[in-house]
């Protein structure tokens, strides 16, 4: 696993536990946060609602 360190969900979207996990990797919170207001990913927000059962859990780690 390449990050190891106490986990602190903040939970986005719906419970936990999925079916099955999608990681996504920025290189700063502030990126990942700037990633999901972004008004050219917000369709596909909708989308992606409409069409999938997804939950978002962002994860602060720490690289090891």
């Amino acid at each position: 696993m390449r990050w190891r360190s106490p986990i602190r969900w903040t939970f986005k979207e719906g419970p936990w536990p999925p079916g099955r996990v999608i990681v996504l990797e920025f290189p700063t919170q502030a990126a990942a946060q700037a990633w999901y207001a972004d008004v050219e990913y917000q369709p596909l927000l909708l989308l992606r609602g409409a069409i999938s059962d997804g939950k978002l859990a962002p994860h602060r780690g720490r690289g090891i």
